[in-house]
């Protein structure tokens, strides 16, 4: 007999109804029999007959809905995930920015970016540090985020500044924020160039990257063409009121880490050599996207295969990816 605080437990009046309703009809039992267990009924509710994962999307959308112009800036996302490229400029669809989420690395980088050009303009006078927390604040960050900011970019502030002046002392014209296109092959290219400096011995293309920057074995291999891109489009003229102009020089500027300074990129050849180079795969490459058999896959590239991006799931990408072959 079960007992309750040393008194026997007692089964309820409706239990014990339930009971004799149950015998009178030769049921032995409330256990339910395996086959039914209304346990086993709730599982099979979730448990579909068979299984198909999805496939892999390929697009192929009409030539007519093709874009004929491309950013310096979308370039790589065409390489690295054409399906991405897709996404956001065929179909045009953008993320939903989330309700009351803070700032982030994107709104960081074009307060930092628009720091750079404001306290060129200002020239000597400007405080380099002082324009990055006043476009930062403007761009919603925290007090307690601009105070990490303010030691975090305390360092690259001073080296900069340094650079600048370094760079003045040569003697070299600045653009800022280069406004630039190209038509070739039937596609216009267009884009923007951070800085380039006008220098004795050629034009010095700049970028400033709040994160990391490509490497040189992604620039010399064509996996980020941004710079090299850039330098073909001076070489042509591209770039509004500098006319054609060679490069000598490309360099990277980051801005975060723990040594942040100018890199200026290692090619296998000139300057203007790895512009040509660039210039050559975006035509091949856009040739081929001109054939309306061409799909926009989503990550061809086993080497970008676990950077996540804003289409991943729109692609379904984690399903596929994992299903058994």
């Amino acid at each position: 007999t079960q007992r309750s605080d040393g008194a026997p437990r007692v089964a309820s009046r409706w239990l014990w109804r339930l009971l004799t309703l149950l015998k009178g009809a030769g049921i032995d039992s409330l256990a339910p029999s395996p086959g039914r267990d209304p346990r086993h009924w709730a599982r099979a509710l979730h448990l579909p007959a068979s299984f198909q994962p999805a496939r892999p999307p390929m697009p192929k959308p009409p030539l007519s809905a093709r874009p004929r112009a491309i950013a310096i800036t979308d370039v790589e996302l065409l390489i690295r995930d054409p399906y991405a490229f897709y996404a956001k400029r065929i179909l045009r669809l953008k993320p939903l920015d989330l309700i009351g989420i803070e700032a982030g690395a994107r709104e960081r980088g074009i307060a930092l970016h628009r720091a750079l050009e404001i306290s060129d303009l200002r020239g000597e006078a400007a405080d380099l540090l002082a324009c990055m927390l006043d476009q930062l604040r403007e761009a919603g960050f925290a007090p307690a985020r601009l105070r990490e900011e303010r030691a975090r970019l305390a360092l690259a502030a001073q080296r900069l500044t340094h650079w600048r002046q370094e760079q003045a002392k040569c003697g070299a014209r600045t653009v800022l924020e280069a406004a630039g296109a190209l038509e070739i092959e039937g596609f216009r290219l267009h884009g923007r160039a951070d800085r380039i400096d006008l220098l004795p011995d050629g034009a010095q293309i700049v970028d400033f990257k709040s994160g990391g920057h490509p490497s040189d074995k992604e620039v010399q291999t064509g996996l980020a063409p941004q710079l090299c891109l850039e330098a073909a489009m001076l070489a042509r003229g591209g770039f509004e009121g500098l006319g054609a102009l060679p490069t000598s020089r490309l360099v990277y500027w980051a801005l975060s880490g723990r040594d942040p300074q100018a890199h200026n990129v290692k090619l296998l050849g000139s300057a203007a050599e790895a512009g040509e180079k660039a210039l050559g795969r975006l035509i091949d490459l856009m040739r081929a996207y001109g054939d309306a058999g061409q799909a926009y896959l989503c990550k061809p590239r086993l080497q970008f295969a676990t950077n996540t991006t804003d289409y991943d799931q729109l692609a379904r990408r984690e399903e596929w990816s994992q299903a058994p072959s």
